[in-house]
């Protein structure tokens, strides 16, 4: 289960903020609340003047130094665990065209093993950590040394089964493909 909790984002302009909201409503949705910081006008004085009515200001009367001033954007989110969010990026449906596409590759390949779907998630995990604890070698996770070895990798995957996945692991059937990218455009529904 996720919990609620408050997410700041900065770096962006009011503009670029309401542009990114107006654009997806994903976003809008979620907002808590949208601080304005005072504009940086180095060509005039520094006042507290307003620019119109106090109550409903309409975005199209603030003025355009207003508009570029910085902006942060406060979002309703949810403190997830790592399982929750591994999922969010990676959800059954991508987990099974993963293992199906794995597969069909292996067998075109004379390689007689079947891949599955806990394994493909395994092996995703494996990846990710690896980009966080960096070795010379990935066969190090499995040596027995304790200055190398990963518990948590070992328990989720041989490292002989790894290391058949690696070469096997796809996303699209290479013979319904020429040059030219149509993959990306046909399993683009499933990455979305």
């Amino acid at each position: 289960m996720c919990l609620s909790k408050s997410i700041h984002y900065r770096g962006f302009t009011l503009e670029n903020a309401l542009a990114m909201l107006e654009d997806d409503n994903d976003y809008a949705e979620r907002v808590e609340n949208i601080a304005i910081f005072p504009a940086v006008n180095a060509t005039s004085e520094l006042t507290d003047e307003d620019s119109g009515e106090e109550e409903m200001l309409p975005i199209n009367n603030l003025p355009g130094s207003q508009l570029q001033a910085p902006a942060e954007i406060i979002f309703q989110d949810n403190d997830c665990g790592p399982l929750e969010i591994f999922s969010k990026f990676f959800d059954d449906d991508l987990i099974e065209l993963i293992v199906r596409e794995s597969n069909s590759y292996a067998q075109q390949r004379n390689r007689k093993s079947n891949i599955e779907s806990h394994e493909i998630k395994g092996f995703i995990g494996i990846l990710i950590l690896s980009g966080y604890i960096q070795v010379p070698r990935r066969r190090i996770f499995w040596e027995r040394e304790k200055d190398g070895h990963n518990e948590l990798v070992a328990e989720v995957l041989s490292r002989d089964r790894f290391e058949y996945i690696l070469p096997n692991v796809h996303v699209a059937n290479n013979e319904n493909y020429g040059v030219g990218g149509g993959v990306v455009l046909e399993y683009a529904d499933v990455l979305r």
